[in-house]
């Protein structure tokens, strides 16, 4: 079986969901309706109400990035600690927790830039009036 054949089957066991990885591990977000609700939030937003609905959604994607992160390092941890001998005498085994490690590393700092945006928005609600 190829590298990628083995890593695509590792992210379907994952549930990838809505997120693609390239080469390099680094998420790759197909638009959802999610995201073009906060596009318009966004592009709209004038009052303090809707820049603390920015930020809370902003919060929400963060506290599921980290949980996928942790998901993610628990699964490169299986993989180091896995005794049978079908992953052991596996010369891919090493690829497994390499993509492990780097996609957690990933959505760890996605997790990181949300949190960012979120405060920054509710810097701004603070900054208005209504």
């Amino acid at each position: 079986m190829k590298k990628w054949s083995i890593v695509a089957l590792a992210l379907a066991s994952l549930g990838a969901g809505n997120v693609l990885f390239a080469a390099d591990a680094e998420p790759v977000r197909r638009e959802s309706a999610e995201d073009v609700q906060i596009d318009v939030l966004i592009a709209t937003a004038k009052t303090k109400a809707d820049h603390l609905k920015i930020a809370a959604m902003y919060s929400d994607e963060a506290k599921a990035e980290s949980a996928k992160a942790q998901q993610l390092r628990n699964q490169a941890l299986a993989y180091k600690e896995h005794k049978h001998d079908v992953y052991g005498r596996d010369p891919n085994l090493l690829d497994l927790i390499e993509h492990a490690d780097a996609a957690s590393r990933s959505y760890q700092e996605a997790a990181d830039r949300h949190v960012y945006l979120a405060h920054i928005h509710e810097q701004i609600a603070a900054g208005l009036k209504r």
